[in-house]
């Protein structure tokens, strides 16, 4: 069982994070950006996970239990749910402000001179406006260097935003020190990550609900901690959630929220919470049970995000750089609809769709005992 596990866990990352690349991928990808360019690289896959592991949730709006003497009802099964990331949001207006090179006039060309500071925006020229995110499968933007005298202009207009007086007459010395092929040579070409082609998003989970007296649903859901690998890290996740019924004439209504949280090693981390209400009523056939049912719901995901930037990884960064930062999804409002078959005694199978944000799918089944 624990094998199995473990196969199950390695197969979710490799599709959750990599599509058909390396386990590895995403956070190649990332050591290529600074913040807000990782953003909206990663921004469809936050807002997709979120869609997908809360989904699945519930399985009928009632919250009844069994009748005495032991009034307790009990199911346990595996959930798997998947959000669809649409074209649209496959790739995203990168930032060029970010990303600086300085150039050192002070020590190169006059002490008198302060060393300037140059956004990507000033020195490089893209061949598009738009960049693939990790959903995509399309190549990078690619950015090249401007003319040779657009970049000496820019270091003039600098020297003139840093008060030095009459910066033009330093232009003949910054040209001598700073060749067009000095200028090449910090002025890399830079090409932005590749999408990973994620047009899916996946999560499974080990779900147990318990119902109690006085119309109450205690709910679990986890995956066992388990390696991955030793670059990748420890894959756990868990998550505890609640329910009430609230009575109401001819049809079942509860209310409830699930907080879940899922990480891989010290890189992903993972908060997600949910407020649903839902809606239904048991089909009267009595061969069969027969529980659809219609939701709303309030999603809020939270991400952190931890990695380094190799020092001579991007242009103007000659030093390991350290990035940690919080990403919140874009998902929020969801209604959902779905249907849950118990054909063969304490046995079910659930089917259920939303649609928000991100529209997503959830295929359910275990066994259930009252």
């Amino acid at each position: 069982m624990k094998h199995y596990l473990k196969v199950l866990c390695v197969l979710l990352v490799v599709v959750f994070f990599t599509g058909m690349s390396s386990a590895q991928s995403l956070e190649e990808s990332l050591q290529m950006m600074l913040e807000k360019n990782a953003k909206g690289y990663t921004q469809p896959l936050i807002t997709g996970f979120g869609a997908a592991i809360n989904s699945g949730l519930y399985k009928k709006a009632s919250v009844k239990t069994g009748a005495l003497p032991i009034p307790i009802g009990i199911d346990v099964g595996l959930v798997t749910s998947m959000s669809f990331i649409p074209d649209e949001d496959k790739e995203f207006e990168y930032d060029l402000t970010e990303n600086i090179i300085t150039f050192p006039l002070h020590d190169e060309v006059n002490p008198q001179l302060p060393n300037i500071d140059l956004k990507f925006e000033d020195l490089y020229n893209a061949d598009k406006e738009k960049t693939p995110n990790i959903a995509s499968d399309e190549e990078g933007a690619k950015l090249s260097r401007k003319e040779y005298s657009e970049i000496i202009n820019a270091i003039i207009t600098e020297l003139g935003n840093n008060d030095v007086d009459n910066p033009d007459q330093y232009r003949a010395t910054i040209e001598s020190q700073f060749t067009d092929e000095d200028i090449s040579n910090i002025i890399m070409p830079f090409q932005f990550p590749d999408g990973l082609n994620i047009p899916i998003v996946p999560v499974v989970g080990l779900q147990a609900n318990v119902r109690i007296p006085f119309g109450i649903e205690i709910s679990a859901r986890a995956l066992p901690e388990i390696e991955i690998s030793e670059e990748i890290g420890k894959f756990k996740m868990y998550g505890l959630g609640l329910r009430k019924s609230i009575p109401v004439p001819i049809v079942d209504l509860s209310v409830g929220a699930f907080l879940q949280k899922m990480e891989i090693g010290d890189f992903f981390e993972a908060n997600n919470l949910n407020f649903h209400a839902e809606a239904g009523k048991k089909l009267p056939i009595s061969i069969i049970k027969i529980y659809p049912y219609a939701g709303i719901g309030m999603d809020k995901t939270d991400l952190n995000l931890k990695y380094t930037i190799p020092g001579g990884s991007v242009p103007g960064l000659d030093e390991d750089k350290e990035l940690k930062f919080d990403i919140e999804g874009e998902n929020k409002f969801r209604t959902t609809l779905g249907l849950t078959l118990q054909a063969i005694p304490f046995t079910y199978i659930n089917l259920e769709g939303s649609v928000g944000k991100y529209s997503s799918a959830t295929l359910s089944a275990g066994f259930i005992f009252k």
